[in-house]
């Protein structure tokens, strides 16, 4: 998955996406899938996700999952040891779903397959019971998949291993995807797994999802990936495509590289009031240390609203965020710094733009510091559209 396909607001207005499948040999076993978004016009978008698709042997999972099938029902037994003792975490199916939602997605009714979970820290096991309430047609369900599979989310969003207040976990898609026998309605299944954070990437996590029926390994989810994401940034991946069209204008027309001229007269005024404008009149010359006295008076309001005003800009407090956001001192700021050189990656420009709009009401898209790329770049044009 390279994008999340999100449902419109507008639910009554189609929305269409296509799905292809292509072979370049019938008789190889593989065939490659895609999904595209399509829009009004019958146009196929950018393709958002891919998948190959292996015909194999259900005999030969089986077999190979057979010597493992003891080490995974020894880690759900110490689970339930874990919880009896109060070390583990057990949830009902209403708490375990009510958690769910809070934290990221609420799921339809269908999909509400597990009855109950025990969590301890990124590990975890649940009793499944897939529902009778079956809806469509399906080699296998996708509410059925979901209801086996969906633990490793639970775990990645619903555990305190997580800080769940400040990030929130989605996948981009797993390694294989394998079910040696038929998900049934009605029939019961018991998931395991243990997701663990990668070496090179701290931010993804990776684990295989087991499942089991009568102790026996029947299907697993093998290689699926966790990445953590900062919390502020959900809306912006997850809003609705309706929506996006219309709240991404204002920020393309406001980060302009060439300012309007109505921010320059602003700056204009501000600079005003500090010429002495409003002398009293005087019939009469003042004397030389009147005219000191009058000079101090004009001069020290100026040398002390200055640095005030200058402290409380939305430019200094921009810079300072950005510092803080990437841990830098604000001395590392000089103009002539280039953002990609002071460990500003792509997802932590999107985090500085959303507090940039949300704390300052600065607002900027996606690419800001690729059209500013330097601070000395930033800050000419937000003095000149924010002062």
């Amino acid at each position: 998955m390279t994008k999340g396909l999100v449902a419109q607001s507008h639910s009554k207005t189609p929305q269409l996406m296509r799905v292809t499948i292509a072979t370049e040999d019938i008789a190889s076993g593989v065939a490659n899938l895609t999904w595209q978004n399509v829009d009004s016009d019958g146009n196929a978008h950018e393709t958002f996700a891919t998948a190959n698709v292996f015909y194999g042997d259900a005999t030969e999972w089986l077999s190979s999952w057979s010597p493992i099938e003891h080490l995974v029902q020894g880690r759900i037994e110490a689970l339930e040891r874990m919880a009896a003792e109060g070390v583990a975490s057990r949830f009902t199916r209403k708490m375990a779903y009510t958690l769910f939602a809070s934290n990221l997605v609420d799921y339809a009714e269908k999909y509400r397959g597990m009855k109950s979970v025990v969590v301890h820290e990124l590990e975890a096991f649940a009793d499944v019971e897939l529902t009778l309430k079956e809806s469509g047609v399906w080699t296998v369900a996708p509410y059925f998949i979901d209801s086996v599979a969906h633990l490793a989310g639970f775990v990645m969003n619903c555990s305190d291993a997580i800080d769940t207040q400040k990030d929130y976990c989605v996948t981009p898609g797993w390694a294989s995807m394998r079910f040696a026998k038929p998900l049934v309605a009605g029939q019961k299944y018991r998931s395991y797994v243990k997701m663990i954070p990668t070496k090179d990437e701290p931010s993804v996590y990776v684990g295989d999802v087991y499942i089991m029926q009568n102790d026996e390994i029947v299907g697993m989810v093998g290689g699926i990936q966790f990445r953590r994401f900062p919390r502020i940034l959900l809306s912006r991946f997850f809003s609705p495509p309706d929506k996006d069209a219309v709240s991404e204008t204002a920020p393309k027309v406001v980060a302009v590289s060439t300012p309007a001229a109505a921010p320059k007269a602003v700056v204009k005024q501000q600079t005003a009031p500090v010429l002495p404008v409003s002398m009293p009149a005087a019939t009469t010359a003042p004397s030389a240390k009147a005219a000191v006295e009058d000079k101090k008076a004009v001069a020290a309001p100026v040398q002390e609203a200055t640095p005030a005003a200058a402290t409380n800009s939305v430019t200094t407090r921009a810079l300072a965020l950005i510092a803080k956001e990437a841990a830098l001192e604000m001395s590392d700021l000089e103009d002539e710094a280039e953002f990609a050189n002071l460990g500003i990656d792509s997802l932590m420009s999107l985090v500085i733009s959303e507090k940039l709009k949300s704390e300052l009401d600065v607002k900027v898209g996606g690419s800001l510091f690729l059209d500013y790329p330097t601070i000395g770049d930033l800050r000419v044009w937000l003095d000149e559209c924010y002062s």
